[in-house]
């Protein structure tokens, strides 16, 4: 499980165009790959807006 917030800081985030035009009312995302076929992308996206903390792991 990946989250946005593995790759790049909130403060970084806020500066990049992807953030400006697609992402600002998203606080917070998190992408779960799922299984397909060799060279096919298949993902389920959570995505929390005007969130006041991540979504969390939860392990077990």
């Amino acid at each position: 499980m990946l989250q946005l917030s593995d790759f790049v800081g909130p403060r970084e985030l806020r500066h990049l165009r992807l953030y400006t035009e697609y992402l600002r009312p998203i606080t917070a995302s998190m992408v779960v790959p799922l299984p397909t076929a060799p060279g096919r992308t298949r993902v389920f996206l959570f995505v929390r807006a005007h969130a006041h903390r991540p979504l969390a792991k939860r392990t077990g």
